[in-house]
């Protein structure tokens, strides 16, 4: 008999093991300590902190980023006086505009546009346009007359910059043009960058490093030099220059090996100022390892060591970093925003660049997700070579695009495989677009794994697939036919999905701002592209996504164990011809989620029970489930009928809600005993608490689908389980869901699915048949 085993423990609320790495909550519990120190450090009276030397409302603005990238807004008491604090502040200086910036455009208060448009203004005529002995163009010095430029300055002007036009705020593509070029003169031949541009020697640093691979990605961004681009009123995806060497991987090499988390690497001081520049390039990049370093994991782990304990602050060395409030800021910055959610992972496979086409693609496309989601949200690289199924889990989705053949070893097959049965999802393109080669060697190796792995082929989706509705309302038939997707058909969720041209260039080239000047004859298909993509990965994740310090559940089949039914429950599914073989792991990983929480073995038959009375009897608890409507031979319903009153227990659900079943199930339960109606358990019914060695159910989430005008809704309750029950004989002998379980269990819950969870679904199986086996 096959049984499941556990190879990863899930980093979960309700996990027995406790992980020894840092965890989500214990990074929750650290950023709201640091939060409460910030305000306890503001004035009651100004509603400001104590201002850094000549900088005005600098700090302020510092201090009040940091909190509303912690999760304050606007309607919080302590964000409310700091806003009308900075309101009242008309700063001179780089530092203090570009922060007063950058919190104006983070708490999205229409009343700030016209001071973010003025700011703008300042920092556009504050930038170094002359090249004239040590200014050099393209810097921002302290502020008009003081200083030459230097590399501090700049980035935060850029960053200020880039988030005014993330807010719909209009920024010179000149301005970026000269800010890229600055920072290219500046970057050393070994890919780091230094402070002085004028000291010989000098030796780069790791917060300096961070700043220019952080300012070029900004910057090409919006300077045009992107794969994608429009000459001559016509799209080309392909065939732009392509430098020998590119810089931001120059740095990111550079950053590499000298990575560090501990100290600024090359000077070693300002290491938290370092670490708050070092998220930003991990999320910019796309990069969760640096280096071969987990630089959030890692970062985090030396912050919550280095808290302090009593007040909750941060001071590190060097004259900024030293100061509380400012080291304070710092730190939660990088433990705030480096904890973004992900949403989309891009694949790099082989071993050139064929995977890494319109590499801007992924950022703009996670930007566009972001406005519609209202959510600060990020997107990763994860290298194939080497990925654990664990690794590639900890992105929901995997875009995997190449014009030539993808190639993977066995081991890499096997993996992907694992990752899509676990609740991965891949979203696949080909390069195929104007200027660009022929993909036909990347579909024809992309179709021969899909049948290699799922036995099964790569289809046009029909015409009311749900992935169509999911975000935006699209009609595939009004679409250009090469935007047609493929995916492989499943029960629960297509999980494979596969684009035969490049959505990737179009998403290159729009701009969620919508200010991006493009030809009206292009507009739509750029639109629909983003909209598509935007589909995709609402379809894909239902929209929840996990946090990014969680584990993840992978159980996997190990046939070598052998079960003695004399010391194991054996629980088995009940064919019924409803399509129960479409989800067959939901009940197996429901006995492996059950048999870590108590100390009795459980497990299922690989095989499902007929309706054999004889058979039966070696069973208390059989499962049924199904996504169809069915009918019962009267002798089937006999044999139940005897299991019932025998003192047998039947636990079903409706894969993914489905209607059919539910009528079905309900129709034939009648008949099987008549008169015992079928009605919903109480929600305080002790099978929904911890009595039986469970869990308390009170507050688990159903999640309900509902076609809106642009899209599908998805509504939520939170509550006790809907659960129907049937009593004989002063027992509840009948367990019915009639909410998706079954998807869920297997991992493969999505946005069309009404019902429950991963979790949740686990949480209600074990209580059920704990109580069915105590009551």
């Amino acid at each position: 008999m096959i049984r499941l085993v556990v190879l990863v423990c899930v980093a979960s609320s309700w996990a027995s093991a406790a992980s020894a790495q840092v965890t989500a909550e214990a990074v929750q519990h650290a950023i709201d300590r640091g939060v409460a120190f910030l305000k306890k450090q503001q004035s009651a009276e100004t509603g400001g902190w104590q201002e850094y030397t000549n900088q005005s409302c600098g700090l302020s603005a510092l201090c009040t980023l940091a909190l509303l990238n912690c999760g304050l807004d606007h309607n919080d008491p302590t964000i409310a006086r700091a806003l009308d604090y900075l309101r009242q502040c008309e700063p001179k200086r780089t530092y203090s505009i570009s922060l007063q910036t950058m919190v104006f455009c983070q708490a999205r208060q229409a009343r700030d546009l016209a001071t973010i448009r003025t700011n703008v203004r300042l920092l556009e005529d504050l930038m170094i346009r002359r090249d004239d002995g040590p200014m050099q163009p393209g810097g921002w010095p302290y502020q008009t007359g003081q200083g030459n430029g230097d590399p501090s300055n700049s980035q935060f002007a850029l960053l200020a910059l880039s988030a005014a036009e993330e807010r719909g705020v209009a920024v010179s593509k000149e301005v970026f043009e000269i800010a890229e070029d600055y920072w290219l003169r500046r970057q050393q031949r070994q890919g780091g960058w230094t402070y002085s541009s004028t000291a010989k020697g000098a030796p780069a640093s790791g917060s300096m490093t961070c700043a220019g691979i952080a300012s070029l990605v900004i910057t090409r961004g919006r300077s045009g030099k992107s794969q994608a681009r429009i000459e001559k009123g016509m799209i080309q995806c392909c065939g732009a220059d392509i430098e020998e060497r590119d810089p931001i991987q120059a740095g990111l090499d550079w950053l590499g090996k000298n990575f560090l988390v501990s100290a600024n690497p090359g000077v070693r001081v300002h290491g938290l100022y370092y670490l708050y520049a070092l998220e930003r390039v991990g999320r910019l990049t796309g990069h969760r390892l640096i280096g071969g370093h987990d630089w959030y994991r890692e970062g985090a782990e030396y912050l919550l060591k280095r808290q302090d304990g009593f007040e909750g602050f941060w001071r590190g060395v060097g004259h900024d970093d030293s100061i509380p409030t400012i080291g304070t800021s710092f730190a939660l910055l990088f433990l705030a925003k480096g904890k973004r959610q992900v949403v989309i992972s891009r694949l790099q496979h082989g071993v050139a660049s064929d995977w890494n086409w319109h590499p801007d693609a992924l950022r703009q496309l996670t930007h566009h997700v972001e406005r519609k989601w209202q959510q600060d949200l990020t997107w990763q690289t994860v290298q194939l070579a080497g990925a654990s199924v664990e690794e590639l889990l900890k992105s929901p989705i995997l875009f995997i695009s190449g014009s030539g053949p993808l190639v993977t070893t066995a081991q890499q097959r096997e993996t992907l495989k694992q990752y899509v049965e676990q609740g991965g999802f891949i979203f696949a393109q080909a390069t195929a677009a104007s200027g660009c080669q022929p993909s036909r060697e990347f579909e024809q190796s992309l179709r021969q794994l899909v049948e290699e792995l799922f036995d099964a082929p790569l289809e046009k989706l029909p015409v009311d697939h749900p992935i169509w509705n999911a975000e935006y309302r699209l009609k595939p038939t009004k679409m250009p036919d090469n935007f047609w997707l493929y995916g492989v058909q499943a029960c629960c969720r297509t999980s494979i999905v596969y684009s035969p041209v490049s959505l990737a260039c179009l998403w290159e080239l729009s701009d969620p701002t919508g200010r991006r000047e493009l030809p009206e004859r292009w507009k739509p298909a750029i639109e629909t592209a983003a909209h598509l993509g935007q589909n995709v990965i609402a379809y894909a994740t239902g929209r929840r996504l996990r946090d990014k310090l969680d584990g993840q559940t992978v159980l996997v089949p190990d046939t070598d164990l052998e079960v003695s039914p004399r010391n194991t429950l054996i629980v088995p599914q009940l064919e019924i011809g409803a399509g129960g073989d479409e989800a067959p792991r939901a009940l197996p990983n429901l006995m492996e989620w059950m048999r870590r929480q108590v100390s009795t073995e459980i497990a299922s038959p690989a095989e499902m029970a007929g309706f054999d009375a004889k058979t039966l009897q070696d069973y208390s608890i059989v499962f049924m489930h199904g996504r169809y409507s069915f009918t019962l031979t009267e002798s089937q319903r006999n044999v139940l009928r005897d299991f019932l009153t025998g003192g047998g227990t039947i636990f079903a659900g409706a894969i993914c809600g489905n209607d059919e079943f539910t009528q079905s199930f309900r129709r034939e339960m009648q008949l099987v005993l008549p008169g015992v109606p079928l009605s919903p358990l109480a929600a305080d019914h002790e099978a929904f608490t911890s009595r039986f060695r469970g869990f308390n159910l009170s507050s688990v989430t159903l999640r309900k689908p509902v076609e809106g005008e642009s899209g599908i809704v998805v509504s939520e309750k939170v509550g006790a389980p809907l659960i129907e029950v049937m009593r004989q004989d002063d027992r509840d002998c009948v367990f019915f869901s009639p909410f998706d379980l079954s998807c869920a269990l297997e991992n493969q819950g999505g946005i069309q699915c009404a019902g429950y969870d991963t979790v949740d679904a686990a949480k209600i199986g074990i209580n059920l048949i704990l109580y069915a086996m105590l009551q």
